[in-house]
């Protein structure tokens, strides 16, 4: 019904979007993430992974309800996004973490996780030190989970 809303002039698209965030926040399945969406659902929880509706926003993601491809494409657009915002860097790692730990634990994760890695600096584009910070916390990322398994 939103979305009927918002593609017939009823509801502004930005309206659409912060309505679905809330949605999925109080864990409306049929809600599926878009790269608007996450946004929304970011700037309510104030760029915080742990607050809501972000953090069920990202935990959709490692669900068996999003494809594992689509979830990656999805990741990848949204960080791209992440990496270009006036927020804190400690809050771009904590959200690049999150997002990893979500997909790294779905079957295939861990080999998604490092097409991640390397499809970042390609949508990045222009923005060579968002893309190398984020494919640093991904490597960090990458590396913690060998340690893991290892030991």
């Amino acid at each position: 019904m939103l979305q009927w809303a918002a593609l017939h002039g009823y509801i502004s698209e930005q309206k659409f979007f912060k309505s679905s965030a809330r949605l999925i926040g109080v864990g409306y399945s049929f809600t599926s993430p878009s790269v608007p969406v996450l946004i929304a659902a970011a700037e309510i929880a104030d760029w915080d992974q742990s607050h809501w509706p972000f953090s069920q926003a990202i935990n959709q993601l490692g669900t068996e309800s999003i494809q594992l491809r689509e979830a990656a494409s999805l990741t990848v657009s949204f960080l791209e996004r992440v990496y270009r915002e006036n927020i804190l860097d400690e809050r771009r790692r904590a959200i690049t973490l999150a997002l990893m730990d979500k997909l790294g634990n779905r079957l295939g994760g861990p080999s998604i996780v490092q097409e991640i890695k390397k499809a970042v600096p390609i949508a990045f584009g222009l923005n060579a030190l968002g893309a190398a910070a984020a494919v640093s916390t991904i490597a960090a990322w990458l590396n913690s989970r060998t340690i893991r398994t290892i030991g």
